[in-house]
């Protein structure tokens, strides 16, 4: 367990020299701390790290093995009285492997350095953007341990009257809460930022047009669908709604006629006639509400609905979204939004 944790430390530092480019593609790789940032792309990326992680779980496990190996072979040449071993010749006989994995790791290790040869696409990092390497560095087992332990220390140290002092440990173990709770909070922070940057990454290098599915796939897989447009309602309610659904007669527009009621909320599909521009530009209104969007505002050319649904489109690509409709032929429109990257077809 102890090596697993001490691995996934290591691993953790590794990761945190790939920083997402927020102004171009891919990645910044940094050598260190004070070293200027080089293009890295995401798949070179994630080679060195995968790459990184299996050498230092290969050799560990060597390691390990070496070391039980030699403990039994020293045994049983001490139990037959064969020969005795000194403290440090036992030492000696642990590590002997050990300069040749360190080798083989730091040659992994320093693999991306490969890069510098690169593009340099960053100069020094500011302390703000260390301040966060470091802090995506930590291993969040470790801080979840530390949580673990304070929270123990501190029932202990309630319950227990033997203790001294017991308001300053209550303050010492409380502060150690304080400190992992935050740090897990700024990871989870980061995390979302750098998804964020490679989201619009994969954006920008690609043109994205407003998606399509037949009423037949979308009949065929209606659960799959309604999960997807409904995924910010609570589970209740989803499920309630869910049920109005099933009892209609099945057809591919029976989500959208239940969904599309006076006064339902939380789902971010229309279903409007093909010249109601009204309707359209209210249901747009309802659909930003739930995704916490701001107000859509088409231009003026945008006067039909086919203009509207195209700029309304190219509007969410910005916000990270996708217009998907129903290639049906009939005179409504019937469609949904959803995440860019949120359906795999």
């Amino acid at each position: 367990m102890r090596i697993s944790i001490l691995r996934e430390n290591l691993v953790n530092r590794y990761k945190a020299k790939f920083t997402p480019n927020p102004k171009g593609k891919g990645y910044v790789f940094y050598a260190t701390e004070s070293s200027n940032g080089y293009e890295c792309s995401e798949q070179q990326a994630q080679e060195y790290i995968d790459s990184y992680a299996r050498t230092l779980k290969k050799y560990s496990r060597i390691m390990i093995v070496w070391i039980i190996l030699a403990a039994i072979a020293m045994g049983m040449i001490q139990g037959f009285k064969i020969y005795v071993f000194s403290k440090f010749e036992m030492v000696l006989y642990f590590i002997i492997p050990l300069p040749i994995v360190v080798a083989r790791v730091m040659r992994v290790y320093n693999a991306p350095k490969a890069l510098e040869r690169g593009k340099q696409i960053s100069g020094i990092r500011d302390q703000k953007a260390i301040a966060k390497a470091r802090i995506k560095s930590m291993n969040p087992s470790m801080l979840y341990v530390t949580l673990g332990v304070s929270i123990i220390g501190i029932c202990s140290t309630i319950l227990n009257d033997e203790f001294q002092n017991k308001l300053l440990y209550i303050l010492i173990f409380s502060g150690l809460i304080a400190f992992a709770m935050y740090m897990l909070w700024q990871q989870r922070k980061i995390a979302n930022e750098e998804v964020e940057i490679l989201d619009q990454q994969k954006i920008n290098a690609s043109d994205i047009g407003m998606q399509y599915v037949t009423e037949d796939f979308f009949d065929q897989n209606e659960p799959f669908f309604f999960e997807k447009i409904t995924q910010l309602m609570s589970k209740r309610k989803r499920a309630n709604f869910w049920e109005k659904v099933t009892g209609l007669e099945r057809s591919y527009v029976r989500v959208f006629e239940v969904l599309n009621e006076r006064g339902v909320t939380g789902h971010t599909s229309y279903m409007v006639d093909w010249k109601d521009a009204e309707t359209m530009l209210f249901m747009i209104g309802k659909i930003n509400k739930t995704l916490e969007l701001e107000e859509f505002k088409p231009s003026n050319v945008a006067s039909t609905n086919d203009h509207i649904l195209e700029e309304y489109h190219m509007w969410l690509l910005k916000k990270g979204y996708c217009l998907w409709q129903i290639d049906h032929g009939a005179d409504f429109y019937a469609g949904f939004v959803v995440k860019i990257f949120d359906i795999q077809l």
